[in-house]
């Protein structure tokens, strides 16, 4: 019986090679088609996978802008002390010889004849505030009075007792607030009368005065030249008519220093109201000692200038980093709820490396800094 069937067996394999050759093709297949469905992964949510972009950003009303350019680092002994603005000399402090000290004030201007105007306003001021002070301290009693009263009133319910504690500590509050503009409506009374008594930066001898008095200075013009006891160091940068309009005299700018590589906040002493004759504005800063020691003289370091804001008409400006330009518009990508949000934007001018807008964002925008963004991307905020 199985000599008979290895004989069958041997005629079919010897005259069916093409049927065998199929049957285990079909059963390789069989077998690797139950592999797979064994092992095949389990299914991945590609959405919770995703990572959120981090993105440099910049807050509107927050952040400043800033341009940047090169300044010229001078040493020397003499020192010029020019007006900051338009007005008649009154009366001159010093002659020549004299030696002065810092912040001493050598003359004093005047824009109305001599009425001191600036000078009655801050003592308006003071005494406002002293004002102020004496009702301040007089309301503090009364309101200790008052929590004292409506603690120890028994008639009174326990809401009606927190109801007029709360009230007492809204009115105390106002009451601060009140102090505190006063205290700066007194600084920003002396700050505009301190244009009035040019002063000395350093202390020095007066080498010589350029005006007497009844003379009428604009912005600019030389008052007197001092000579230092340690001389001075200046830097001197120059910057175009439209970069000069956006320029915000009130904040301090940076200086890089070229020996430690650290930020050094400086003031300005001097900005020029008009072009000189390459039609650029002159920005100048008077360093202090330790400042000067940070800077190499006749050698050129790069300083970051604070720019507005926003102008006049409360138009924003913006790092022109932000902006992306289309060939029919213009955009910008802002943080919404976690997403990359594009709004499209109107250009109004360009100050350097900042863009104003004709746009007015509201303060507190996130504005995304980086040009590869996709709309409704997700991102994280890092400073």
């Amino acid at each position: 019986m199985s000599s008979s069937l290895q004989t069958r067996l041997r005629a079919f394999l010897d005259h069916s090679p093409f049927a065998i050759f199929f049957s285990a093709l079909t059963l390789l297949f069989a077998v690797i088609v139950i592999a797979g469905i064994y092992r095949q992964p389990e299914p991945t949510d590609d959405t919770t996978g995703t990572a959120a972009r981090t993105v440099e950003h910049f807050i509107v009303g927050t952040d400043a802008v800033t341009a940047t350019a090169s300044a010229l680092v001078k040493k020397e002994t003499l020192q010029p002390l020019v007006a900051l603005t338009a007005g008649t000399v009154t009366s001159i402090s010093v002659r020549p010889g004299s030696h002065v000290g810092a912040n001493t004030p050598l003359l004093r201007l005047s824009a109305d004849y001599g009425a001191n105007r600036a000078g009655l306003e801050t003592t308006l001021a003071e005494r406002n505030q002293r004002f102020a002070l004496d009702m301040a301290e007089l309301d503090q009693d009364i309101l200790k009075l008052e929590r004292k009263k409506a603690r120890d009133d028994s008639s009174a319910s326990d809401t009606e007792t927190d109801i007029a504690l709360k009230r007492l500590k809204r009115q105390r509050a106002e009451l601060d607030e009140s102090l505190s503009t006063a205290k700066l409506g007194v600084d920003i009374s002396r700050a505009s009368a301190a244009v009035w008594e040019p002063r000395a930066a350093v202390s020095g001898t007066v080498e010589y005065l350029a005006v007497q008095a009844g003379d009428f200075v604009t912005p600019g013009t030389l008052l007197a030249m001092l000579r230092t006891d340690k001389g001075v160091t200046t830097l001197d940068t120059f910057i175009e008519p439209t970069l000069s309009r956006a320029f915000d005299t009130t904040r301090p700018s940076h200086m890089v220093s070229d020996m430690k590589g650290v930020s050094l906040e400086i003031l300005p002493s001097f900005f020029s109201k008009s072009e000189t004759r390459n039609g650029l504005f002159n920005i100048r800063y008077t360093l202090t000692q330790d400042q000067a020691a940070a800077a190499t003289a006749n050698t050129r370091i790069m300083i970051s200038l604070p720019l507005r804001t926003a102008d006049s008409e409360g138009h924003t400006l913006i790092p022109l980093d932000a902006l992306f330009i289309h060939t029919d518009h213009a955009s910008i990508f802002i943080e919404q709820d976690g997403k990359a949000e594009e709004r499209t934007v109107s250009i109004r001018e360009i100050f350097g490396n900042a863009a104003l807008l004709d746009e007015t964002l509201p303060t507190g925008t996130s504005i995304l800094l980086n040009r590869t963004l996709i709309a409704g991307e997700t991102v994280t905020l890092t400073r």
